[in-house]
């Protein structure tokens, strides 16, 4: 049904058979209103308004999404496992199991032309292809944690939510904002300097997990919760300061410049996390105002401070090292 003069209303497939055997394309020439619509194969639509849903799902294997408008296709129970959209407006989509955002039909990746995008899944989140939401702020809220295998997120704002280890960790990412709120652990790459900041979420909380960063620079305007901290910034980065009320377990950092970090958990190792060791500052002065315990090493762990012809500036209620 790909006459792109077709009026319709509401699409559903509820009545006969109560799906279609076989794959599934309609365009339409405004907006359009989905009851269930079940496909065996692929779903297409194409439509020249606003697309949403009422409480049917839409079950695919895969559906590729082209709006005029916007797009929320909110539902709980959607089972798509393979998705592509570029719309002209915010575009929200959620299916029950775990989804990859891939190449469907003609269409790559998430994008909205500036647009916020929300992309929710019950299962494993799989990036294959580019999230673009321009300036504007994208949520990803991964229910079996996400996985990012190509492509490129592009925000101004990026929260992260839900379960498992978010890895996030292609070198084309930009966003101007990070924050997130999950159970399990982070590790993000950004192609420049990134924000710990407010995004929906406010700040960054691992729940106990390990937060992992490389990214060309860091600033912070709300606090990181998170039992370790592993922190690579690119040479050319500068200095960093973490100046809000921190509660991290265990660092290793290192840059070229100068690192000013608050924290105020019961203790702070100063260990190797991940492939980072100690705090590494190339010759930069290193601040810390540690609220409680501080403990350079942690059993074999390096809890070197090498700072170079840097200053190791130390305010702490008590300093112990293995």
């Amino acid at each position: 049904l790909t006459n792109a003069l077709n009026s319709i209303g509401t699409l559903s497939t509820s009545g006969c058979l109560g799906y279609v055997n076989g794959a599934l394309s309609l365009a339409n020439a405004g907006s359009l209103v989905l009851d269930t619509v079940t496909s065996v194969g692929a779903l297409k639509l194409n439509v020249g308004g606003n697309l949403t849903q009422t409480a049917g799902a839409v079950s695919a294997p895969s559906l590729e999404l082209i709006s005029s408008g916007s797009a929320t296709l909110d539902n709980a129970n959607n089972s798509v496992a393979s998705f592509a959209a570029a719309t002209n407006g915010a575009t929200s989509f959620r299916t029950s199991g775990a989804l990859t955002v891939g190449t469907v039909g003609g269409t790559s990746g998430v994008t909205s032309t500036g647009n916020n995008i929300t992309l929710r899944s019950g299962g494993l989140m799989t990036l294959a292809q580019n999230v673009n939401a321009g300036g504007a702020a994208l949520t990803l809220n991964a229910g079996g944690g996400s996985n990012q295998t190509g492509g490129a997120i592009t925000a101004g704002a990026l929260q992260l939510l839900g379960s498992g280890s978010q890895t996030l960790y292609q070198t084309g990412n930009n966003v101007t904002t990070l924050a997130g709120n999950v159970g399990g652990s982070i590790s993000y790459y950004d192609a420049d300097g990134v924000d710990i900041g407010t995004a929906g979420a406010t700040g960054i909380n691992t729940n106990g997990n390990t937060l992992t960063m490389n990214v060309g620079g860091l600033s912070q305007s709300a606090s990181i919760s998170t039992n370790a901290f592993e922190l690579f910034v690119r040479p050319g980065g500068g200095g960093v300061t973490l100046n809000s009320a921190n509660s991290i377990g265990a660092i290793g950092a290192a840059m070229t410049g100068a690192f000013t970090l608050r924290n105020t958990s019961a203790d702070l190792y100063i260990q190797q996390i991940g492939s980072t060791a100690g705090v590494v500052t190339n010759g930069f002065d290193f601040t810390l105002l540690n609220t409680n315990t501080l403990w350079l090493g942690n059993g074999a762990s390096n809890g070197q401070v090498s700072l170079g012809a840097g200053t190791f500036d130390l305010t702490s209620n008590r300093t112990l090292q293995y």
